[in-house]
């Protein structure tokens, strides 16, 4: 696809090619999400069921092993799948976000392609994945014992500011892949610390007093706890959490698309 650029003229010239920019953006931003999604499991002999599969062996181990120890925790097996569920977000999408400049270099190299299109496909894509994803859950959910409410709707604008979130912070772990190999190992190696360090199968209210202020400079836990509590408890955020989800994801967003558009000009010399 031929991007085009904006040339000297009158308002209504540069209005034009400024519309037919933006058109080729999304075209390409659509084309990328299919790609994405198609190739996801293309070469995998169960497919789609190894994004049923991963969280569904998650619960099993934490439910045999922490269901007595949490048991002040009211149906903690339908608490551990809500929390796992919107764990599994972050990390899929973070690797591919590290991964998908480097993924399509030839594309960079050979076409006059924006960068900054394939981190917004994989965003794009995750977003689909996680309801399309989600729906078989609700029957496991369902058979736990959850009793659904109109607070679970929360959920959608939720996973937004949450997938702006993640974008910020892959934009700027991804830019850095590009330079650095090393980024991507490094992140796999941080992420199990990252899950602990997260109330995603814990209560946040059951970690000791002087560790619990900590809980809150992790930006996960201003998603997972308030988007939980509304999926199965029924309790719609406040206005304070939506306040900490909107802050977290428009600062990581702001800050990784200002440093990936700093950066992205370097590439093609490391590609």
């Amino acid at each position: 696809q031929n991007i085009i650029r904006l040339k000297s003229g009158n308002f209504y010239s540069i209005l034009h090619y400024g519309f037919m920019y933006i058109f080729g953006f999304f075209k390409i931003l659509r084309r990328l999400t299919r790609k994405f999604l198609v190739i996801k499991y293309k070469n995998t002999a169960l497919g789609l069921f190894w994004s049923f599969l991963n969280p569904l062996i998650l619960l099993l181990i934490f439910s045999l092993i922490f269901s007595q120890a949490f048991s002040t925790i009211e149906n903690y097996r339908l608490f551990a799948l809500a929390g796992i569920l919107l764990w599994n977000f972050f990390p899929g999408t973070t690797q591919s976000l590290i991964s998908c400049i480097p993924d399509n270099a030839a594309l960079i190299r050979n076409y006059p392609t924006p960068p900054l299109v394939f981190p917004f496909s994989v965003i794009v894509a995750a977003i689909f994945h996680f309801f399309i994803m989600f729906l078989p859950f609700l029957m496991i959910m369902l058979a736990l014992g959850w009793n659904p409410s109109w607070s679970a709707l929360a959920l959608i604008p939720g996973i937004v500011l949450y997938a702006f979130f993640t974008l910020g912070l892959g934009l700027i772990l991804g830019a850095c892949h590009v330079f650095f190999r090393d980024v991507g190992m490094l992140w796999n190696t941080f992420l199990p610390a990252v899950f602990y360090f997260t109330p995603v199968v814990y209560p946040e209210n059951l970690v000791p007093p002087s560790v619990e202020p900590l809980i809150w400079v992790n930006p996960l836990a201003w998603f997972i706890i308030p988007l939980r509590q509304s999926l199965i408890y029924g309790i719609f955020p406040q206005w304070t959490e939506w306040s900490g989800m909107l802050l977290w994801s428009v600062g990581f967003f702001m800050l990784g698309n200002y440093f990936f558009i700093r950066v992205k000009r370097h590439f093609i010399a490391f590609l």
